[in-house]
């Protein structure tokens, strides 16, 4: 992000107010994580996971009794002449939700109390709270529990203190405590307090004398705070950051807005003491059918604006600067999607100067978008008109993008029963870009002379057709695929006032061809107790592509693929339209993968490939600016990948 340099609040405020705070909270020892609920993740962890484990509530032991009454089990009970009734061995109480599992309980004559001895472990609806000893009141909800350890399940949070009780139905009081998402084991941070409240209806805690601690480490202190404690959304200030740079002390303070369940807002005020007041806003939406987000950041006058730009950027202090970005998606119905994106900034330099205020926008392009999109059980159908804004200051003409207005797209696929199958591609284009050049293409740059390539200097349309007819055989084990492509390509084009002698009408007619077949071999393997299946996959695929000379046809699109495993079995060298570079060319190689028997999943891949490739003529290159061999190559390959459970 530029030369701007932040961190968080929490690392950088620490202030003398931690040595003069009252007394620290002193929290008992963590239980480990099997009297905690927790389960770690097994070969079913998700995708994504970021925990090594989740909370789960085991089932309860005894059925719920009817409302209001009491259902027990226990090893011995004994009654006291005074009335009072003693529970010993293994036993458990359950009054509607709660349930209470300790070796020793007590119940008064009055039948209004309920003391335990521990180790104990009360339950309630996805919460768990164990101690030493604990008093409970049979005609409300309060409750006390002394040196408790607690986990609320859905919540994910945990944590220990001196007492805990419960004052009202979701509501705990605990003192002397520490609070914590972080999972058994881990002391990333915690919050430490003489007195927590932790509210579950309205998802807030609050905390007297609090401590935040990072990895056992003090680094800030709160007389009194209100947090979080589930993922519901709630109106208030988020953490600040604060940092220093060349530009002096940065500080921002994002408020949140929850607007309403289906839309919220972020408005960061952002002071920057040698640039001036930076605000910045993001607005989200979600409606039945669509969503969207608009996010963006000004600043009237940027006092160092032209301290850093280049001799030749515009820019000059004083300076209004701005980002603005749109963004939406939608669903017309179940087939037709639409998005509409529109990206702009008041200059180049703007997110090497303030970075990204939300952390979505593209700090190299910024992308204007309508697309419609349609997706049927043959056809695919999408019209679009795109374009961007490069964030380069300043900006060489020829660097300037190509805008598509509009770009139409039709794709179908007819598959036989008997593996034959065909495809109809189709896509028809206008681009369009304001070069400012005189008529031999030159313009000036930095105070030196540029040209733009005649290949690039015109506008126009391009109509691309490209139908195939394949076949293809999939077994257990191997396949066959043979396959016949025809890529015809037809140009309109205006040159405007460069002069050239070159058509402005072209066509181009080329057959692809190839053919592509594996094999594949499995084995079973024992890997310490674990049941794998090892594969050998050998792999061979032909191509050709015959030569035609494309040196007068335009470049909109077009770059050299990169030389990966996949691009060993492809016919094509290029991305884009424009150019169909040519192949006479027999790939081979083979892959091993290790798959685990159980799941199926893939743990570790390697392989090995070889290119030979031979050019028919060099004549074919001319229009493509990368060099154009003329003697045989060989590429090899390898491939290793590894995939931890």
């Amino acid at each position: 992000m530029g030369n701007r340099s932040s961190w968080t609040a929490l690392a950088g405020l620490v202030t003398s107010s931690m040595v003069t705070a009252p007394l620290w909270a002193a929290p008992p020892e963590s239980l480990p994580a099997a009297q905690l609920d927790w389960h770690p993740w097994g070969e079913d962890r998700p995708e994504g996971a970021v925990c090594r484990g989740y909370y789960q509530m085991p089932a309860y032991r005894l059925e719920a009794p009817a409302e209001g009454k009491v259902a027990s089990e226990a090893d011995d009970g004994q009654y006291g002449e005074d009335g009072e009734t003693v529970l010993s061995g293994e036993v458990v109480l359950r009054r509607d939700d709660t349930q209470l599992e300790a070796p020793q309980v007590r119940v008064p004559a009055s039948r209004e109390r309920v003391t335990a001895e521990g180790p104990l472990a009360l339950r309630d609806r996805n919460l768990l709270v164990r101690g030493d000893a604990a008093s409970f009141s049979l005609d409300s909800e309060a409750a006390s529990i002394d040196q408790a350890h607690y986990v609320a399940h859905e919540q994910r949070l945990r944590g220990d203190a001196v007492q805990l009780a419960r004052v009202a139905e979701g509501r705990y009081q605990l003192t002397e405590a520490s609070f914590t998402t972080c999972e058994p084991g881990s002391d990333l941070w915690r919050l430490v307090g003489n007195d927590i409240v932790l509210d579950r209806q309205s998802g807030f805690g609050t905390a007297r004398h609090a401590r935040l601690e990072v990895g056992e480490v003090p680094v800030f202190y709160w007389p009194w705070v209100r947090f979080p404690i589930d993922d519901r959304r709630q109106t208030g200030f988020l953490w600040p950051t604060l940092g220093t740079s060349g530009n002096g002390l940065d500080y921002a303070q994002p408020f949140y807005w929850n607007i309403a369940p289906n839309q919220d807002a972020t408005i960061t005020p952002r002071v920057i003491s040698d640039r001036g007041l930076l605000l910045g806003g993001e607005y989200r939406y979600l409606l039945p059918s669509a969503a969207g987000t608009v996010e963006g950041a000004y600043i009237a006058d940027d006092r160092r604006a032209g301290d850093e730009a280049s001799t030749y950027s515009s820019l000059e202090n004083g300076d209004a600067r701005w980002y603005f970005d749109y963004r939406h998606a939608g669903r017309v119905d179940e087939r037709t999607d639409y998005r509409l994106r529109y990206g702009a900034a008041s200059d180049g330099r703007y997110f090497d100067d303030f970075g990204q205020t939300f952390g979505k926008s593209d700090t190299q392009n910024m992308e204007r978008l309508a697309l419609i999109e349609y997706r049927g059980d043959t056809w695919r159908l999408e019209g679009k008109a795109q374009g961007y804004q490069v964030l380069d200051d300043p900006l060489k003409e020829n660097d300037k993008p190509f805008y598509r207005l509009p770009s139409l797209t039709a794709q179908a696929r007819w598959q036989q029963d008997v593996g034959f199958y065909e495809e109809w591609n189709a896509n028809a284009t206008y681009f369009w870009r304001d070069i400012e050049s005189d008529e031999q293409g030159f313009y000036d740059f930095k105070d030196q002379q540029r040209r733009v390539p005649l290949r690039e200097a015109a506008n126009g349309a391009r109509l691309q057709l490209t139908p195939a007819v394949g076949w293809r055989a999939d077994t257990t084990w191997g396949f066959l695929e043979p396959r016949l492509q025809l890529h015809h390509t037809n140009y309109e084009l205006d040159y405007g006032d460069r002069l050239t002698e070159r058509d402005e009408s072209l066509t181009r007619t080329l057959p692809v061809a190839s053919v592509d077949a594996g094999l594949v071999f499995e084995r079973e393997l024992d890997v310490g107790g674990d049941a794998y299946r090892q594969t050998l996959e050998p792999r061979l695929n032909y191509a050709y592509v015959p030569a035609r000379d494309q040196s007068e046809f335009p470049d909109f699109d077009t770059s050299e693929l990169a030389f990966s495993w996949d691009q060993l079995w492809s016919p094509y060298r290029f991305s884009g339209g424009d150019r169909v570079g040519d192949l006479n060319r027999l790939s081979y190689g083979v892959k091993s993968r290790f798959l685990e028997d159980r799941s199926g999943r893939e743990r570790l891949s390697f392989g090995w490939a070889r290119r030979p490739t031979s050019r028919i003529a060099t004549s074919t290159c001319r229009a493509i600016p990368i060099p154009c061999p003329t003697t045989r190559k060989i590429a090899i390959v390898p491939l290793a990948s590894v995939r931890p459970g």
